[in-house]
């Protein structure tokens, strides 16, 4: 599990009087071994800039020219991301900029066309190892602000490993308790935001059917906008290990990380009958599920259903055809406990893991389940 020392540091209102590798001692003192620790700087010399046009470069087929400019002179920079568009805002590394891997940034000749920077994907910034093409901004931003001004970049993440019997421990603010007490550190941890202005919430009927399902709360969010999410979200998503998708999707995997608590959004104009069924599958059931992979159900899984399908395999992932999109404007937000017995089953059975699953497997709280529930709607915007 991958944790956010600036997270952290959030959560408990105040700076961490110690080093990195004093604090990954501390925890290894506590039972949690960090299996290791990477240091993100603040890059420098980056601007916002907005790309003005795209043509191609005369003798390379993968680069492009981007004439784009942030706020002065019109430039022309070499580029070969895949997602270069007219009319994009996206970082610009200009001559004597500083990447987070320390590389200096000089004009150099790129299949004979002399390039003053360069345009910057999320990786070069820092921010996750696989990150293809480059960042693309909000309209909210302006050109010509700093990387700094928009994003804030330096953190350190620990690794670290937890044994099975430590559930409570699995989230950014369960490593934030556990340095709490150790530091006598006197915090809420987390201030629980109740309801929202942003958009209307409506009651949503839930029948459980099986045991193995002891809490299931569902808040329907009608009204909502789906868009990409702030790069500072983005960025702790992609460093602890989940690539962002829009900002409804982005906020559950938020929750997940900082409470330990799993959430599933659903487009609930997708959702048939007026209500959620959690039941045992039926023999033959299908699924496609959001990995793209359509796998066949029996009674030995338990899944959320609408009226008429499943639309989840419980604990371990959602089905395709219920998932949110660009379109979806109201919203199903479920916080739920599963027995762990029954998400290992399905998980086994299935050989389908995720995220979820291995939280639920070892177990998640009713406080968990609350807070992640109210933590969620108060994100919504």
């Amino acid at each position: 599990m991958k944790i956010s020392l600036a997270w952290v540091e959030e959560l408990l209102g105040s700076k961490i009087d110690a080093s990195p590798a004093e604090i990954a001692g501390i925890l290894a003192s506590l039972g949690f071994e960090v299996e290791s620790v990477q240091h993100y700087k603040q890059p420098t010399g980056i601007v916002v800039a907005v790309i003005l046009e795209v043509n191609k470069h005369p003798d390379a087929d993968k680069l492009r020219l981007a004439k784009v400019t942030d706020g002065t002179t019109p430039t022309t920079v070499v580029c070969g991301a895949p997602n270069l568009e007219v009319g994009q805002k996206v970082f610009w590394a200009k001559i004597g900029a500083v990447l987070a891997d320390g590389t200096n940034i000089k004009e150099a000749p790129i299949r004979g066309i002399k390039s003053p920077g360069m345009l910057c994907s999320a990786r070069e910034l820092g921010v996750g190892d696989g990150q293809a093409g480059l960042w693309e901004l909000p309209e909210s931003v302006s050109v010509g602000q700093s990387v700094g001004e928009v994003v804030k970049l330096e953190d350190t993440i620990l690794d670290v490993s937890l044994t099975p019997n430590r559930p409570d421990a699995l989230s950014q603010i369960g490593i934030a308790r556990e340095l709490a007490v150790r530091l006598n550190i006197k915090s809420p941890l987390i201030s629980i935001p109740i309801g929202s202005d942003h958009h209307s919430l409506a009651f949503y009927p839930v029948e459980i059917q099986h045991a193995d399902c002891s809490r299931y709360i569902a808040r329907k969010l009608e009204g909502v906008n789906v868009a990409p999410s702030p790069l500072g979200l983005q960025a702790r998503l992609i460093r602890c290990g989940i690539r962002p998708i829009n900002n409804i999707v982005d906020i559950t995997n938020w929750v997940l990380l900082e409470v330990g608590q799993p959430l599933h959004a659903f487009d609930a104009d997708k959702l048939e009958g007026g209500k959620i069924i959690v039941r045992r599958a039926q023999l033959g059931e299908k699924l496609l599920a959001l990995d793209g992979k359509t796998y066949t159900l029996d009674p030995g899984i338990l899944v959320v259903a609408d009226a008429r399908k499943p639309v989840a395999i419980t604990g371990i992932m959602g089905g395709e055809d219920t998932a949110v999109s660009a379109s979806t404007k109201n919203i199903l937000i479920e916080s739920a406990i599963f027995s762990t017995q029954i998400v290992r089953a399905g998980r086994k059975k299935l050989n389908l893991g995720s995220e979820s699953s291995y939280r639920f497997e070892r177990g998640v709280s009713s406080w968990s389940c609350a807070t992640g529930s109210a933590v969620a709607e108060a994100m919504v915007a």
